[in-house]
């Protein structure tokens, strides 16, 4: 379970169990990203994204 914590409020939640399954299942065009090496989605990673998005 990812939540989203928006100043002590939890403004989102999201089950990623499935979600490349769900993703596969509407993209036509998905690529499964789980076995590349190049790509890592981490803590650091969401935190940055958060932290850009509060900038724009």
């Amino acid at each position: 379970m990812l939540l989203i914590i928006n100043k002590g409020e939890i403004t989102g939640a999201v089950d990623i169990d499935n979600m490349y399954e769900f993703a596969s299942l509407h993209c036509t065009d998905f690529k499964d990203l789980r076995d590349d090496e190049d790509i890592v989605i981490n803590r650091e990673w969401i935190i940055n994204k958060l932290s850009e998005n509060e900038n724009e």
